[in-house]
Order: structure tokens, then sequence, then C-alpha cells
């Protein structure tokens, strides 16, 4: 279903530049397939400069609906995008010195 024989990799993204490069790249013709994520390092708090994704996509043939996202939208979401339908794909996390728990994780949508 992911298309993983025609894998790319975005490379490492803060979330920034990560949803421009989403809204650019993944149309009808592509869509991600997993994702790691990390924290950067660089900014206290929830900031979006604060974490990075590396998000690897291929190509989408059947055109199928896909979500993903990060941070505490993730546990927010979840269940409303299982009853709405997409299955949960790939999912990462990492923790921050301050005890918090980050997460990023896609979704496809099922058939």
């Amino acid at each position: 279903m992911s298309g993983t024989a025609y894998a790319q990799s975005t490379g490492w993204m803060n979330a920034n530049d990560m949803h421009r490069f989403s809204k650019a790249h993944f149309h009808d013709g592509a869509w991600p397939t997993s994702v790691s994520c990390k924290d950067a390092e660089v900014v206290a708090g929830m900031d979006r400069r604060n974490m990075l994704l590396n998000i690897e996509y291929g190509p989408n043939p059947n055109h199928t609906k896909w979500k993903w996202a990060w941070g505490p939208a993730v546990g927010r979401i979840e269940h409303d995008y299982a009853a709405k339908g997409f299955k949960m794909v790939s999912e990462d996390s990492f923790r921050r010195p301050s005890g918090l728990l980050i997460r990023c994780a896609i979704w496809h949508k099922q058939p």
C-alpha cells in the first residue's frame, strides 16, 4: 500500500518547513509513508522549530487520503481519525529533558 520500493525522504526539517513541503509536494500523486521525529534542541517550549521530522514518501496512484500530525495534536485526534476510517501507519516519539513525550504520526484512509 505504501509504495516503499519508490520511497524518497524529506530529510530532517522543522515542523514549519515540513508544513510548507507537505503543501508543495504531497498532492494526489504522492503521500507520506513513514515518519521519524526528534528534538531540535533549538527553542524552549512547544515551538514548531523545536521538533525535527523526517518523512519517507512515495507514489499515491489511488489518490488515497492521508493525514499527519505532531505534538499534542496526535493524542487529541487519533481516535477521531480512526472513527473517520483512517489507520495510523507510522508513529514515532521522543522525550524532552523535561519529561514531556512528543509524538508524530501518519494516517492513511482505509478503503
